[in-house]
């Protein structure tokens, strides 16, 4: 597997991602260092800046390039617990 390719005016695209939204990680709110792909890029996203948001290092690397993993950050509100039991 060969990894990811930076494109060109990368350095560009990053500087004006953290200029629009901040240095906020999208996803937690820690000090973000990296640059996230909201849809991945081999799912279909590309590199404009609507598809671009700020993440922290530990939220980029541990979601990859998946449909499930992408699901799983979006956070809800717990569901109360019920029992299946009706007495």
């Amino acid at each position: 597997m060969a990894g990811w390719v930076k494109p060109s005016g990368w350095r560009q695209l990053r500087a004006a991602t953290f200029a629009r939204y901040g240095r906020a990680c999208w996803r937690c709110g820690r000090y973000a260092t990296t640059i996230d792909h909201v849809v991945p890029v081999v799912l279909g996203g590309g590199h404009d800046p609507a598809n671009l948001r700020p993440a922290c290092s530990h939220c980029n690397y541990s979601t990859g390039a998946t449909i499930g993993n992408r699901l799983r950050s979006q956070r809800t509100a717990p569901q109360p617990w019920r029992s299946a039991r009706r007495w």
